[in-house]
């Protein structure tokens, strides 16, 4: 409960911090662009002249930052601003993104570049990061020229631009990725937490699939963050190492479910990760050409593939939830504000707010994970301790005779009488024979000539159960045989061992074995035929 509170708080405080940060460059906007098409001539030292004030030509104003009008098959833009604000200490323009290799000028001189402009050289995709463009130190009334070159059917500045200075933009990037960067490194050392248990405790690979999520969702929240490029400014790595780890998430994760749940009904769970492994592999393969095609073409077909693998496995756990499986409702409730947080991003991504509101999934990640991490825990440390019970007690005969001592810390089987002992034994012997059946206490009593109450109150002094729990058990001995030796479905081996409903069933096994019907089978029918 205590680690639940914290994790609600942090979640809270996080998202009202998030929200209260500034962008990037917490300074003015850079407004008024205009642009032209085409490249430019040089002069004798190669300087463009379209980037000396004064030789430009004809400049058209734009009211859009992206996709201008009248490209007519043009790769290179030309855009413009003019520069108003006070003198600062190492100035500077930060851009969220530029499509996509660019080189900027000011003041007659280049200050920055991205790539190579150069239709005929470079058509290799570089990613597409921020930039913090410099500017001379008296940038006031001067102009910033970009020279952009887009392989791409888009070219332009998508996103915030503004004026500032370089030690501002970088701060301002820090603090508003701190608490993305925080969960990242979270869920990084809960990785390699998890890897260190695994390497101990090698029995139970749902561990192993815990930790590769983990591993997984902390590089892709990492690579997705701005504030990596400050300690390793290499995009391109970034760029595979966002889709790698973006691509191979729910492989994992999917992995991890299959050792909850089992493999699912026509082996969904499994199928559907191994089918996104190999799509994983294929992508990967075919992007060592060509780093855009990651973009341009692979995203889209893994997204509608894990899109409906997603669906699949959330009917899944919906489906073991409304059964009554303890973990699926855990899973499930993690799930749910995952998803809700994930149609948030999706939602500014439609709507075109990505560079102006900020992407809050990881919050729905870490509740997910946290989600995860429960029933982990539960299977590590609570589960063991009931199927050893539960074990011992199937090893243990059934039969008459006190099995534990009375309220009085005594054996109180001296209380029986022989004849009601005898009485005791008979109904033993027919809960044997007739537990599968429609049986109350009361019914039960009146065919052996009982009061129920008395007859009840006997049982317990004598067996230690009430008659209700009694058998219980026994319907759960026989349905865990069954889960084990054959092919019948659960709701077949529920309603064949006695009980009325599959959430009883469910409710009872659990509380009984610490895990679901499904998950028994997996675990113990596999044990049995390694055997």
């Amino acid at each position: 409960m205590r680690s639940a509170a914290f994790t609600g708080a942090l979640l809270l405080s996080g998202i009202v911090h998030a929200h209260a940060i500034p962008t990037a460059g917490d300074g003015a906007d850079v407004g008024g662009w205009e642009y032209r098409w085409g490249d430019s001539p040089v002069d004798a030292k190669g300087t463009p002249l379209w980037a000396q004030e004064g030789r430009g030509g004809v400049w058209r104003p734009t009211m859009t930052q992206v996709d201008p009008p009248g490209r007519d098959g043009n790769s290179i833009l030309w855009m413009r601003a003019r520069l108003s604000g006070k003198r600062t200490a190492d100035p500077a323009v930060y851009f969220d993104c530029v499509l996509y290799n660019f080189d900027a000028y000011n003041r007659g001189k280049m200050v920055y570049r991205f790539g190579v402009v150069s239709p005929a050289n470079e058509r290799r995709f570089r990613g597409r990061p921020w930039h913090i463009v410099p500017l001379a130190d008296e940038f006031d009334g001067t102009y910033l020229y970009l020279r952009i070159f887009s392989f791409d059917s888009h070219i332009g500045i998508p996103g915030s631009i503004l004026l500032g200075s370089r030690p501002e933009h970088t701060s301002s990037i820090i603090l508003s990725d701190f608490w993305r960067a925080s969960i990242s490194f979270m869920f990084l050392l809960g990785g390699l937490g998890a890897a260190v248990l695994y390497a101990r405790w090698r029995d139970d690979r749902a561990i192993l699939g815990f930790g590769t999520s983990l591993i997984l969702m902390g590089l892709w929240n990492i690579a997705n963050s701005r504030i990596k490029l400050i300690y390793f400014n290499d995009p391109l790595f970034w760029l595979y190492a966002e889709h790698a780890s973006l691509y191979l998430s729910p492989v994992a994760i999917g992995f991890f479910l299959e050792q909850l749940f089992g493999k699912g009904p026509f082996s969904a769970i499994r199928r559907g990760w191994q089918a996104l492994l190999a799509c994983t592999i294929i992508s990967l393969a075919v992007s060592v050409f060509n780093p855009y095609w990651l973009r341009a073409y692979t995203l889209r077909p893994f997204q509608i593939m894990m899109a409906l693998y997603l669906i699949i496995v959330c009917g899944i756990i919906i489906r073991e939830a409304w059964r009554g499986d303890i973990d699926a409702r855990i899973v499930a409730a993690g799930l749910v504000v995952a998803i809700v947080f994930a149609l948030y991003d999706i939602g500014i991504s439609f709507l075109g707010f990505s560079f102006t509101l900020k992407k809050i999934s990881y919050w729905g990640i870490l509740v997910f994970i946290f989600s995860l991490g429960i029933v982990l825990d539960r299977r590590i440390r609570v589960i063991p301790a009931k199927i050893m019970s539960f074990t011992a007690e199937r090893t243990r005969p059934i039969t008459g005779g006190r099995q534990v001592s009375g309220s009085g810390g005594k054996d109180s089987t001296h209380a029986i009488t022989p004849e009601i002992r005898e009485k005791l034994d008979r109904a033993i012997d027919y809960l044997r024979h007739h537990f599968t059946e429609n049986i109350s206490r009361e019914g039960l009593a009146g065919h052996f000539g009982m009061n129920h109450d008395y007859f009840g109150k006997m049982f317990l002094l004598y067996t230690g159960k009430k008659v209700g729990v009694f058998i219980s058990e026994l319907r759960i001995q026989m349905a865990a045989d069954l889960l084990t030796t054959t092919d019948q479905s659960i709701v077949t081996i529920a309603f064949e061992a006695g009980f009325e409903s599959l959430s009883t069933f469910y409710r009872v096994f659990q509380i009984k074995t610490g895990l679901s019907p499904t998950a028994y089978r997996g675990r113990f029918r596999k044990n049995a035929d390694s055997n």
